[in-house]
């Protein structure tokens, strides 16, 4: 019933998260910041099903989902760390500063 909405949600994230890292870098480093997002993408997807098969095997049934909360979580509280400012504004301010 519910596996279905995980094509629906990866659709709906993927354009978002990749729209959003194009608009905070530099142009000359686009194809760069991209292929190393495509990378750990590729990478989470293989390790994340070993490590959750793992957990599940020999901690328990609900461990893949406390470490899973628990990334989420940690990527949460990274969020906070970043610097939003657009990209129009950067440049704004580098050039009212040169």
């Amino acid at each position: 019933m519910i596996i279905p909405l995980v094509p629906v949600g990866t659709a709906l994230l993927f354009p978002a998260t990749t729209s959003l890292m194009s608009r905070q870098t530099d142009p000359a480093e686009l194809g760069t910041t991209m292929g190393v997002a495509q990378t750990f993408a590729g990478l989470a997807r293989v390790v994340a099903p070993l490590l959750a098969t793992t957990l599940f095997q020999r901690l328990g049934h609900g461990w893949p989902f406390y470490v899973a909360g628990g990334f989420v979580a940690l990527v949460g509280i990274m969020t906070f760390q970043v610097d939003v400012q657009p990209r129009a504004a950067k440049r704004a301010a580098e050039g009212a500063g040169a």
